[in-house]
């Protein structure tokens, strides 16, 4: 609701296990126009995994999105921000990363969060957060606009991580 109010879009990074129980989430971030972006199946690290499991843990995300929305996931938002040559030879999808990492997990204080984001942030950054702690929801909510936010998925639901990767030349897809 916090975008609407701002007139933002954004890209949600979801884990394909955890669609199951949030596909009228799902369905409403397509009907606002965000973007449905891939962070794998069951959220490993893929640099511990083969080539085929790599493709299982995207292919499964991209299938599950496309059988609920008809619309497969361009982007791949690697876990733990993990890319090796193997990812960049087998996956075929531009790797979303980010360049400030609030590390809201430790602090959970809006007030620390927001510090470490406006003492770094330029045009154009990639703010990690978790949309799992009300803080990091409430702190991202003032970040000037213009910025680009990132919310890591957890168990709740879905992650929001970039409003159009695509339109504004991110420096960090890779």
């Amino acid at each position: 609701d916090g975008l609407r109010q701002r007139g933002a879009s954004a890209t949600f990074f979801l884990v394909g296990e955890r669609l199951a129980g949030n596909e009228d989430l799902v369905l409403r971030m397509q009907r606002e126009g965000h973007q449905i972006g891939n962070h794998t199946y069951s959220h490993p690290s893929l640099t511990k995994l083969s080539a085929d499991e790599m493709m299982y843990q995207t292919d499964q995300t991209d299938q599950r999105v496309a059988n609920l929305t008809s619309y497969t996931p361009k982007l791949l938002r690697p876990p733990y921000g993990a890319v090796n040559t193997v990812m960049k030879s087998n996956i075929q999808k531009p790797f979303v990363l980010w360049s400030i990492d609030t590390q809201d997990w430790k602090t959970q204080d809006k007030n620390k969060i927001l510090q470490e984001v406006l003492g770094k942030v330029k045009d154009g950054d990639i703010i990690l957060m978790h949309d799992y702690y009300a803080s990091s929801v409430e702190a991202a909510l003032q970040v000037p606009e213009g910025h680009v936010y990132a919310f890591e998925q957890k168990e709740e639901g879905c992650a929001l991580i970039r409003a159009n990767a695509e339109k504004a030349g991110v420096k960090n897809l890779t």
